[in-house]
């Protein structure tokens, strides 16, 4: 269920690679509950990129010539910890 408020409000986040503390539904569900919104692909309207392992190059080459935010699974979680107002985050990791 996404909120309207949370540290990631308003913003669109891609999840691409393999994340260590989240299957794919995890943090989708991170960003629901943060107020965010999860992209499906790479586009001019992401507001950041979580890049875990294994990432695609292509992915990463349409990303950086898009000028798209790239962050990494300890920066996103940092992210989502900025606020208290939704559940807290170890119920959401896997």
């Amino acid at each position: 269920m996404a909120h309207d408020v949370g540290p990631l409000s308003g913003s669109q986040v891609l999840v691409t690679g393999t994340l260590r503390n989240f299957d794919r539904d995890g943090a989708k569900e991170a960003i629901l509950q943060a107020g965010g919104k999860p992209a499906t692909g790479v586009s001019k309207n992401l507001s950041f990129a979580v890049v875990g392992d294994s990432a695609g190059s292509q992915k990463l080459a349409k990303l950086s010539d898009l000028g798209i935010e790239i962050v990494d699974e300890d920066e996103f979680i940092r992210r989502l910890r900025r606020d208290e107002v939704w559940e807290p985050l170890e119920d959401l990791l896997s």
